[in-house]
């Protein structure tokens, strides 16, 4: 079972949905399922980043919602990155 951490980025982030129940109802979702070493559905599209979020994965909680994580196994830890749009993070 990994402990979840978070950036102060995902932080700031996350204040932008703190009223879109669909997005925080689907973030808690995801993080379940990756708190227990799971795999995410195909309908979230995990997948490996590169360039600045090299080590890092990204995953879809909406279409175009996505949260940016990266797994620190020697620490037994998931460290929450980003939330956002395309268009916000990259």
């Amino acid at each position: 079972m990994f402990l979840l951490k978070y950036s102060n980025h995902f932080k700031k982030d996350l204040k932008l949905y703190k009223y879109n129940r669909a997005v925080l109802i689907e973030l808690e979702k995801v993080l379940d399922i990756l708190v227990k070493g799971n795999k995410l559905p195909p309908k979230n599209i995990n997948h490996r980043l590169a360039g600045e979020f090299k080590d890092c994965f990204e995953c879809h909680l909406k279409p175009d919602i996505l949260l940016i994580y990266k797994i620190e196994k020697s620490v037994i830890t998931i460290l929450l990155l980003r939330i956002g749009s395309h268009s916000e993070l990259f």
